[in-house]
């Protein structure tokens, strides 16, 4: 003979909560939606006969909880809204200037695909899967918005970041203990399997600076042809290993030609991706390059290194020095790196100084902890391979 499981319903009609036993003798879970929570108790003894008191507690947990729902004290109203403004309160003020503007731009994507009053505890594995396969295949683009017509698929990089962003959102909610879980837990981003992490060595950085000083730019009135800052930017990108980014910020107060033996340079935290901040040495060569630029275009105090022909108040933009790189690798006959522009500058930066103290290369090339240096930067070389092959050592375990 089957045995009938303890149910109670309690809590007026909207907000009702009910009790009951998931198997006979079980503890007790309360159910409201689609959700549920263990009481952690049992109502009945061992002989499974209930036990009044015990009962009467279930009811009284049953009743308050149903009351915090209807005054919406539970995190089961908390809407994305409500995240986002945390999120923009406590967490984006701490970012860094690109860093702002991508979680900006990824904010705006999720309050136009879920929208701005879903309810966060709802979201849940066929939510994430769904945005992963629609933001792939381009059907809704980086704003969240739909797109009607020629779909252009995305890649996993793109799709895992804005995971991701809302992955740190909920993250922070439940810090501030506005949620209580984080609904995306234990949802995997997509990943490339075979990522390309292109390396520029130092022959193609000479066949690159031969030409750049040929390589030029239009005027505000686009009849007159300027010279291009590609000669000095490709010295910086090569010699400091620091983001394309980082660099068109940096201005002339940032120079500090009597710090350290050929200068330093000051890579400030609002201008850097990861909000890191700090005076790092220079080679003769940055050192010469700067000189020489300033030679070109004098600056004093918090005057651009690297301004606008048009508006000299902002620093040229990141785009137009792709396209600088792009004519000079064409002027020196070489193939464009398949999946890099300035970045194969860093990777290459960090991969020449492998035999060097981890921690020092971190921070003079701005990375925060050596985790990430060590995974995607530096990269494996013939050179050290054959080295790492040929060495001998007499082993002795005893």
């Amino acid at each position: 003979m089957k045995r009938k499981l303890w149910r109670k319903r309690v809590g007026p009609h909207g907000a009702a909560v009910l009790l009951a036993e998931r198997c006979f003798g079980g503890p007790v879970y309360m159910f409201w939606g689609k959700r549920k929570r263990s009481l952690k108790f049992r109502v009945r003894d061992p002989e499974g006969k209930i036990i009044k008191e015990r009962e009467k507690r279930a009811e009284q947990e049953g009743l308050e909880f149903s009351a915090q729902l209807i005054g919406g004290e539970t995190f089961e109203t908390v809407t994305l809204q409500n995240v986002v403004d945390l999120y923009k309160r406590e967490a984006v003020p701490e970012q860094g200037k690109r860093r702002r503007e991508d979680s900006e731009r990824e904010i705006e994507c999720w309050s136009n695909w879920l929208g701005a009053s879903f309810v966060m505890h709802r979201f849940g594995p066929s939510e994430w899967n769904q945005f992963k396969r629609e933001r792939a295949s381009g059907r809704i683009d980086s704003r969240g918005l739909k797109v009607a017509k020629d779909h252009r698929p995305v890649g996993p990089r793109a799709v895992s970041k804005s995971l991701k962003t809302l992955r740190h959102m909920c993250r922070v909610a439940v810090a501030h203990r506005l949620l209580k879980a984080d609904p995306t837990a234990g949802l995997e981003c997509p990943s490339n399997k075979s990522p390309s992490r292109p390396v520029c060595d130092d022959d193609r950085y000479d066949a690159l600076l031969a030409v750049a000083d040929r390589v030029t730019m239009y005027g505000p009135k686009r009849k007159q042809k300027l010279e291009t800052y590609l000669t000095t930017l490709l010295v910086l990108a090569h010699d400091t290993g620091h983001r394309i980014t980082a660099i068109l910020n940096l201005r002339w107060s940032d120079w500090l030609p009597e710090a350290g033996k050929y200068g330093s340079l000051h890579w400030r935290a609002e201008t850097d991706k990861i909000g890191l901040d700090d005076v790092v040495p220079v080679t003769p060569e940055v050192r010469a390059a700067l000189e020489e630029h300033r030679s070109k275009y004098p600056g004093v105090g918090d005057v651009l290194m690297f301004p606008k022909p048009r508006d000299p108040s902002l620093p040229v933009d990141h785009r137009t020095t792709i396209r600088w790189l792009s004519e000079a690798e064409k002027k020196a006959g070489l193939t464009p790196l398949e999946g890099g522009a300035w970045h194969p500058f860093r990777r290459g930066w960090a991969s020449a100084r492998k035999s060097l103290e981890l921690k020092d290369v971190a921070r003079a090339g701005g990375w925060k902890d050596v985790t990430t240096l060590l995974k995607l930067y530096q990269q494996a070389d013939p050179e050290t391979t054959e080295k790492v092959v040929l060495h001998k050592s007499r082993l002795k375990l005893a």
